[in-house]
């Protein structure tokens, strides 16, 4: 979601503070009020981030004391971190079964890791095929990141037609792609993939790079991380599935029976 979205809610809450006044109590309300609605705590973090960011200006401006800046803590997100990878398995059973709309859009996400949001509003003008290179320009950071078109990709937006400025477009309604979650998760089902988000191809993506060799900080230029903390989730996930399977060569009930066994006499 961009500011402007997250920036509806709030004032639908706060209202038009002319002052910018806004309690600490009311920040919590608030909080509360977007949990009660079904929003993520990770979400409302998005809400409180821009919150503070406003009071920040207020102060700056002068609009606002210092001393009545409101005080409030984020959730913490270490629990929503969780890292769901499509196995090539789960993929091979749910590209055939996607709508043919949808197949390109997941298979951009497999093969560039860029958001649900960027994908939608890709512009023709931020793809040259002949470089082989996608501009990404509404990004969550604001800042623009530049993704190699690989052979798939390139065959891909290759077969597409230019029949709009953007590149995924609803042919019904000449515009970009508006809701695809839901055609997602009803082929997830279809294919018998279970607790899948589109976002975790953006993991995938992340993840199958981290397996083939990739550094981190490629991977963080790819993805778009502010920073290289971010993306070392995805080599920890790693390490562990590698110490995972290791461990599992001494679970091995012949092992167990070779060590319990007495040593031969000499």
């Amino acid at each position: 979601m961009t500011d402007e979205t997250y920036l509806k809610k709030i004032k639908e809450f706060f209202g038009d503070k002319k002052d910018c006044r806004i309690t600490s109590q009311e920040v919590e309300k608030f909080k509360q009020w977007r949990l009660t609605q079904g929003v993520k705590h990770s979400t409302v973090n998005r809400y409180l981030a821009l919150i503070r960011k406003i009071i920040n200006l207020a102060i700056e401006w002068g609009y606002l004391k210092a001393e009545d800046k409101p005080r409030f803590r984020m959730f913490s997100e270490k629990d929503n971190m969780r890292e769901r990878i499509l196995s090539v398995d789960e993929e091979e059973r749910l590209l055939p079964l996607l709508p043919d709309h949808l197949r390109p859009i997941v298979l951009t996400a497999l093969n560039t890791g860029m958001r649900l949001g960027e994908i939608l509003n890709l512009e023709w003008e931020d793809v040259d095929l002949k470089r082989r290179i996608i501009a990404v320009t509404r990004t969550k950071s604001k800042k623009i990141r530049h993704i190699p078109i690989n052979g798939m990709l390139l065959d891909i937006l290759s077969g597409i037609g230019r029949k709009s400025p953007y590149v995924f477009i609803n042919p019904d309604r000449r515009q970009p792609w508006q809701e695809v979650k839901r055609s997602f998760k009803s082929a997830c089902l279809k294919a018998g993939v279970k607790n899948l988000r589109f976002h975790d191809l953006r993991h995938t993506f992340a993840t199958r790079l981290i397996e083939r060799g990739a550094d981190i900080i490629t991977i963080r230029d790819l993805l778009g991380h502010s920073s290289v903390r971010v993306t070392e989730r995805y080599a920890h996930s790693q390490v562990k599935r590698k110490i995972d399977a290791v461990n599992c060569l001494g679970n091995s009930k012949f092992v167990q029976i070779c060590l319990n066994q007495p040593s031969r006499p000499s």
